[in-house]
């Protein structure tokens, strides 16, 4: 399993490619997993490195979750009344986006399906400045074969 490839790939999800901005709104400008010392132009995506949870088989083989934490930044904390109207609309398409290709393209590292199961807007912080946002949790279920220490 390559957790680098796995999370690059979460994180290309979210690019314009593959995302349509609500009506009247800019697209994403920049999706990364390599957190940055400072976001660039906004809306702006960080996938955090993944917190992991394993069970393993008398077959070999190793299942379990990676959990993300995926942080959409729209806008700066001084717009907050502006921000309300934007976060809403950016919530659904953020929370149908993983759906489209629910394998990330990773079968090849273990990936069976990924899904969204929490989200929250508001308050975001990066690099100690505030912004606002959505912040999703994905979780990757993941299945592969394993070779035992010897």
């Amino acid at each position: 399993m390559d957790v680098h490839a796995i999370s690059t790939a979460l994180a290309a999800r979210f690019t314009s490619a593959y995302v349509t901005p609500p009506s009247g709104y800019a697209n994403i400008a920049s999706s990364t997993a390599e957190v940055p010392d400072a976001l660039g132009s906004l809306p702006a995506v960080v996938v955090y490195p993944p917190d992991g949870s394993w069970g393993y088989t008398a077959g070999s083989m190793r299942t379990g979750d990676l959990s993300y934490t995926v942080r959409v930044f729209l806008g700066t904390k001084h717009n907050t009344p502006r921000g309300a109207v934007l976060v809403n609309k950016w919530h659904s398409v953020l929370l149908d986006l993983n759906l489209q290709q629910a394998a990330l393209g990773q079968a090849s590292n273990g990936v069976t399906h990924s899904y969204v199961t929490a989200s929250r807007a508001g308050a975001l912080t990066h690099a100690d400045i505030e912004y606002f946002g959505v912040e999703l949790q994905v979780t990757v279920h993941v299945v592969e074969a394993i070779s035992p220490a010897q």
